[in-house]
């Protein structure tokens, strides 16, 4: 299901993201503009549902990532800032001295639990202000979500972490949503051992405290900005793209081109292989599905004829619509070096394949997914 409905939200979101940018009138700029944001509203309610299942079915797993708490909180943060501003909003963020330093915990859930509490923050306040606070609470870490918007009372309050809910059906059809967030953001949170707790007064706002246990790292955070990747312009790359669906292919071919790169496209696994086994590539986008020969039976293939030849080792960018956990276990055994789910954004692709390209070269390259 998740790769049926990927598919096709590919197509939509990155070609009417395109064809937004071609607009020379503000007309049909605000007419390409609702398709994008339909199209992202789609995609947000299909995560939203396919997370929510594999919750329910046990299948969610948690990582173990090193990080600097002041760098994952102000990237966060900054995430929602503009949108905040954009509604004449303050918005500010801080991490506490005690809170600050080195932890361990996985960055991606603790980022999905907190910006779906700051993009609710914002959706729901339309004067004021949204703060996230980061401080040491005992052997947790709060992080505090507060506005002050439209607020609920205790009865609400108690059923809105339910799947499905919301405040009350004014609310569904002035703000939209699935009802799942803070259902998705509770799961989430006890299956990292802590706690969600709220706070609100109707009208005067609400305040949402996140309580988890990281493990504290030894040592000091590096400094903001010291291990940044340089910036890398990648016009004239040569990048290889194995991919079977037309429209992914215009997809692709459309973002790169933007950026003064002509890619190269064939239609399945072992047409990549045997293209590299005669020409060299900066990075290849491989799909995971393919007739004749798949995405991870390529790959595996590519690995082993770098082995046994000494070739240099070609960055792959597993670019699917297949984006369960299983999914991006299966991109990293096989060797690829970055797992790419589709819908495809034209910033994620081309931060992607810097990424890739910049990668200091191992044998065994860890596979990372791309949100």
């Amino acid at each position: 299901m998740s790769h049926e409905l990927r598919t096709p939200l590919n197509g939509v979101i990155a070609i009417s993201e395109t064809l937004a940018g071609k607009q020379t009138t503000a007309k049909g700029r605000e007419l390409a503009e609702l398709i994008v944001s339909s199209g992202r509203l789609l995609e947000r309610v299909l995560t939203d549902i396919l997370d929510f299942s594999k919750i329910e079915a046990g299948e969610i797993s948690l990582a173990r990532d090193e990080f600097s708490m002041q760098r994952l909180v102000g990237g966060i943060a900054e995430l929602h800032r503009a949108s905040a501003q954009g509604k004449g909003l303050a918005f500010r963020w801080t991490v506490a001295s005690e809170a600050e330093g080195r932890f361990a915990g996985d960055t991606v859930r603790i980022t999905q639990v907190l910006s779906n509490l700051l993009s609710n923050a914002v959706k729901f306040t339309e004067a004021g202000e949204v703060a996230l606070e980061v401080i040491a609470y005992g052997d947790e870490v709060r992080f505090q979500v507060s506005d002050t918007g439209i607020g609920f009372d205790e009865e609400t309050g108690a059923r809105l972490f339910r799947r499905f809910e919301q405040a009350d059906a004014s609310i569904r059809r002035r703000f939209g949503g699935t009802g799942l967030g803070l259902a998705i953001s509770r799961s989430l949170i006890e299956l990292m051992g802590g706690r969600i707790v709220v706070q609100s007064t109707p009208g005067r706002g609400s305040t949402f405290s996140v309580y988890v246990p990281l493990e504290r790292l030894e040592g000091e955070a590096a400094e903001e900005g010291g291990d940044q990747a340089p910036v890398l312009d990648i016009a004239g790359c040569r990048v290889l793209v194995a991919e079977d669906h037309p429209t992914n292919q215009k997809v692709v071919e459309l973002i790169l081109e933007s950026v003064g790169v002509s890619p190269t496209i064939v239609e399945n696994g072992q047409q990549a292989i045997d293209l590299l086994k005669t020409e060299r590539f900066d990075v290849v986008l491989m799909d995971m599905q393919m007739p004749e020969l798949d995405g991870l039976s390529a790959t595996i293939m590519l690995r082993e004829y770098e082995r046994e030849t000494g070739a240099k080792r070609t960055p792959v960018i597993m670019l699917t619509a297949n984006a369960l956990d299983e999914h991006i276990r299966s991109s990293h055994e096989a060797g690829a070096d970055l797992h790419l789910s589709k819908p495809i954004y034209a910033q994620a692709l081309i931060e992607s394949i810097m990424n890739a390209i910049s990668a200091e070269p191992a044998a065994e390259a860890p596979s990372r997914a791309v949100a």
